[in-house]
């Protein structure tokens, strides 16, 4: 996940970095000139990191202890796939869902108490079309450890067996429970009113657009494709303990501090756009790295071509590459493969697709509904091939993935349907007036009541609009066109999550 290895790089040597703890900011902070009374600081937070620690912490429930020892071993042996063994299975799948929903949730109660900052969770949405190859050979890798870990029990209790069902334990990740924690993870945030959104993809790519448009202060993540992104500040490195000791410090970067770095990789006069293609160009989720090239020769190697005056910055980007790889017999069809991978990955880190809480749309970042470019992205397009990929949708769309209608994305966004596959989710409480918009749009499905009847807990929350929990004010289906002026705009002005679009708006009767 992330650059391959241009954090670790950097971090060390860079002065300006430092470390910082998010309880020194309990008093707030001064967001505007014309006003003295400090705010708290606002926060976005990547829980799909959080997701991943929690995995590591609990993963071993998922396997069977009695495999390590050899009077469990009988055990299993005798007892077969008997009715027993499939509840037990199910009670320690369940446990572990809940195991690592209440870690995460302290985690965020513990951060929303200590340090008074706001927060707003953001989850990742669906996988871009771009990257599908990467996230399909992580899941091929995951489940062959999936299955060392459930295999047969090995009668011999051979030392080898044993290692490799351990590492298995450690490797094989969530795998097939990951959708459950995920909702689970969700609807504990709506029971604490801690607002959330669902990027329609990456939630890199919404993190970052949140922190450009100041929506949000700061940026709590683990994944160095942020700075890919362009995002500013990120807190790296946040503390992970069990017993919660010291989990609110961690490493503040911020764009400016880069040019700060003392060693042998001088970020000074890099702009945002130069930054991108530096990472790429060492190796990403979206493309390969070429052989011999590091960090330290690919910040030499932008820089040259970006500084020098020359016309098509991103054509000697890939001459100096290819002339220092140590892989000297490189084909002209293998150069041609490269560079088509390399601006593909330029096009996903430049110009996600995201969720635009203001608009209640998705749209491109960087780029208008009209078409027209940032011209913060000048010097990329001055490269031909790379500026045609920007401006063909279909080729375009097969990268970054298709912008749904503003109807559903509201929806998809709020956490009521998945962005992988466009339906309702399953295990997830569906307020009636949410349950009318899906009905409208042909995707509603009820999973646990499949006569239609309406349930208790529906028709409890049916006198709250969905957008109290998640965080987004609803916009009528209806009127996808509508402006945010238009709207429902009671709010209450002093506190950052109800004067932002995604916040909780207070309950109605009705």
């Amino acid at each position: 996940m992330g650059v391959t290895g241009g954090l670790l790089k950097i971090l060390p040597n860079a002065a300006a970095f430092r470390k910082v703890d998010l309880r020194s900011f309990k008093n707030g902070i001064q967001h505007s000139t014309t006003t003295k009374e400090p705010t708290p600081l606002r926060i976005g937070v990547d829980i799909c990191v959080w997701m991943v620690s929690a995995d590591r912490a609990f993963g071993s429930q998922l396997g069977d202890e009695r495999h390590f020892s050899n009077h469990g071993r009988a055990e299993l042996l005798n007892a077969g796939e008997t009715e027993e063994s499939e509840r037990e299975r199910l009670e320690r799948d369940l446990n572990y869902v809940n195991c690592c929903t209440e870690y995460i949730i302290r985690r965020l109660n513990a951060l929303r108490e200590e340090t008074n900052v706001e927060i707003l969770v953001v989850f990742d949405g669906a996988t871009p079309p771009g990257k599908q190859t990467e996230v399909t050979d992580r899941r091929n890798r995951q489940a062959v450890y999936e299955q060392q870990r459930d295999e047969p029990v090995d009668t011999t209790g051979s030392r080898e067996a044993e290692e490799r069902r351990i590492k298995a334990l450690r490797k094989a990740g969530a795998s097939r429970h990951y959708a459950g924690v995920y909702t689970a993870v969700m609807e504990a945030l709506r029971k604490e009113r801690i607002p959330f959104l669902v990027a329609p993809y990456e939630s890199d790519g919404q993190l970052a657009f949140l922190s450009m448009k100041k929506y949000i202060d700061l940026i709590v993540t683990e994944d160095s494709d942020l700075i890919c992104y362009g995002a500013s500040p990120i807190l790296f490195k946040l503390k992970d303990s069990p017993m919660l000791e010291g989990i609110f410090e961690g490493i503040l970067v911020c764009k400016e501090d880069l040019a700060a770095n003392q060693g042998s990789v001088n970020l000074l006069d890099f702009s945002p756009g130069m930054l991108t293609v530096l990472f790429v160009a060492v190796g990403s989720d979206y493309s390969p790295k070429l052989d011999g090239i590091g960090i330290v020769t690919a910040c030499k190697i932008v820089r040259k071509a970006f500084l020098s005056g020359h016309e098509d910055r991103l054509a000697m980007v890939f001459e100096g590459l290819f002339a220092a790889a140590r892989k000297l017999s490189l084909t002209e069809e293998d150069k041609k493969v490269y560079k088509k991978k390399f601006m593909e990955a330029l096009l996903a880190y430049r110009h996600p697709v995201i969720f635009d809480p203001v608009e209640k749309r998705c749209r491109l970042h960087g780029i208008t509904h009209d078409g027209e470019v940032s011209e913060t992205e000048a010097e990329l397009l001055t490269h031909v091939p790379y500026a045609e990929l920007v401006n063909d949708v279909k080729r375009r769309e097969r990268i970054t993935g298709c912008i749904q209608p503003p109807s559903l994305s509201i929806l998809i966004a709020e956490g009521y349907v998945c962005p992988r596959t466009r339906r309702t989710r399953k295990n997830m409480t569906i307020p009636r007036n949410v349950k009318a918009d899906l009905i409208q749009l042909g995707i509603w499905k009820d999973f646990n009541n499949p006569n239609g009847a309406e349930t208790e807990n529906e028709r409890h929350d049916s006198s709250n609009s969905s957008n109290q929990v998640s965080g987004i004010k609803r916009k009528s289906l209806r009127d996808p066109r509508l402006k945010p002026c238009d709207e429902d705009s009671s709010t209450d002005s002093g506190d950052f999550l109800y004067s932002q679009p995604f916040s909780t708006r207070p309950p109605t009767n009705g």
